[in-house]
């Protein structure tokens, strides 16, 4: 998202640094979204495979 903000925000007079600084002042969001995810499928990765195979045995979506 950092990009298409730099796209949205600076489109007449883009540049390196405008992308750059984009990037930086976003590094702590990506972040704690990264450390959101990992920690989301850290405990919750497992019992959602399992709903999802039996959801796919449900529908004969593949095959045993």
């Amino acid at each position: 998202m950092n990009p298409a903000s730099a796209l949205i925000w600076g489109s007449e007079s883009l540049n390196l640094n405008m992308i750059l600084g984009y990037y930086i002042t976003g590094f702590p969001m990506d972040a704690v979204h990264a450390a959101a995810t990992v920690l989301f499928l850290w405990f919750g990765a497992e019992a959602l495979l399992e709903k999802l195979d039996r959801v796919k045995v449900k529908y004969g979506l593949i095959e045993d």
